[in-house]
C-alpha cells in the first residue's frame, strides 16, 4: 500500500532510516493478513498509528541532521 512511497520518501542516510523500513514491513504484514485475521477495522488504526509514528521519526531525524 505505502511501501513504494516509503522507499521514495525515506531514503537510507547512513543507516538511520532502516528502522522506518522495518516499521513499514510490519504494517504490510498486518495489512496482508487483515482479511484472514478479520481485523478489517483495526488495521486501519494500526496504519494510522504507524503513519504518525513514521512522520514523527522522520521529523526527528531531519531536525537532528540539520542541527548537526
Amino acid at each position: 500500500m505505502a511501501i513504494t512511497e516509503d522507499i521514495i520518501l525515506y531514503p537510507i542516510y547512513k543507516g538511520k532510516y532502516l528502522f522506518i523500513y522495518f516499521i513499514n514491513g510490519v504494517c504490510g504484514v498486518f495489512d496482508a493478513l487483515s482479511p484472514l485475521l478479520q481485523l478489517n477495522n483495526s488495521h486501519y488504526i494500526m496504519w494510522l498509528l504507524f503513519g504518525i509514528y513514521k512522520i514523527w521519526i522522520w521529523n526527528l531525524l531531519v531536525s537532528f541532521s540539520i542541527a548537526r
